[in-house]
């Protein structure tokens, strides 16, 4: 037997299916590559930002599994709805800690206590810059602005309000070194309903802005598909001849400390980044610091088919 339609039934927005809607998707990937771009304001390492998942649920069940967590809840006056970011406590510590210099070397400081007032600021701050990416992102779909309305740094189900509604969940992982973070999206359904048509058109990638066919062929052809062979190249101590002529197979030759921070990321014999030597997952790697002063001609050299 069919249950009998009510007027709550019928005011309720169907379930969107995210696998329908591929800009969408192009959107959340827009915002992630947005989001590694303003990290560089918190720390000088590069940080890395993946869309991980991008689901559908309800608003009850998915504010529970990120209890603890800041959350900052915008409002989107396009939608006559409200939206939320959130960062969860590892992530938060993790901005901290690259906030004020750290290198990342030690594992992260986590405890189940109260967030402090510093601590909601820069959640915050870090929320704004990924509700302006949002909405930049979204540009081409719709015209939204976000506007905070409160900060809750102690998130449960009922931070939305009082009603269960579907709603789709962004969460994008972030990875400074060897520690990071996740911060989460939360957007009602029902707010993307009067542009899900737009949202299930899948666009022709866009040629606008290729000026120069060449130049862009040039780039597909030799610098996407060219090996560069990169070597790393450290100072040393001094040694006179003598020394020189006693050393040994096996023999371990002590650096200078300031050699471990002027390393240079040489490409057939042209210096192209000081580096420091560092280590992740149990290997020597290099963390680059800043470009050669005299390395800006080997992509010129690559695109005019000289390398």
């Amino acid at each position: 037997m069919t249950a009998p339609l009510t007027a709550g039934k019928l005011q309720q927005s169907a379930n969107l299916n995210l696998d329908k809607l591929p800009v969408l998707q192009s959107v959340l990937e827009r915002l992630a590559a947005m989001s590694a771009e303003f990290m560089r304001d918190y720390c000088a390492a590069p940080a890395q930002v993946f869309l991980n998942q991008a689901e559908g649920g309800s608003s009850w069940d998915v504010l529970e599994a990120y209890d603890d967590s800041v959350a900052v809840i915008f409002t989107v006056p396009e939608w006559n709805a409200r939206i939320l970011i959130g960062l969860d406590r590892r992530f938060i510590y993790t901005l901290m800690e690259a906030l004020y210099g750290g290198d990342m070397s030690e594992p992260p400081f986590i405890t189940v206590r109260p967030f402090t007032v510093l601590e909601a600021r820069v959640a915050r701050q870090m929320a704004e810059h990924a509700a302006g990416a949002l909405k930049t992102a979204f540009a081409s779909v719709a015209s939204i602005s976000l506007d905070v309305e409160r900060v809750e740094t102690s998130v449960d189900f009922s931070t939305l309000g009082q009603t269960n509604y579907p709603v789709i969940t962004v969460q994008l992982l972030f990875q400074i070194q060897e520690s990071g973070g996740r911060m989460f999206i939360i957007i009602p359904q029902a707010a993307l309903g009067p542009i899900r048509q737009r949202l299930e058109t899948e666009r022709a990638p866009s040629t606008e802005g290729l000026l120069d066919e060449a130049w862009t062929a040039k780039m597909q052809n030799r610098v996407v598909r060219t090996d560069m062979p990169l070597q790393a190249v450290c100072d040393g101590g001094a040694l006179t001849l003598t020394q020189a002529a006693g050393l040994t197979v096996g023999q371990v030759l002590p650096l200078p400390p300031v050699s471990l921070h002027r390393v240079s990321l040489e490409c057939a014999g042209e210096k192209l980044f000081v580096c420091s030597l560092a280590q992740a997952d149990g290997y020597f790697a290099l963390m680059l610091n800043e470009p050669a002063a005299d390395g800006g001609d080997m992509l010129d050299a690559i695109l005019a088919g000289e390398t």
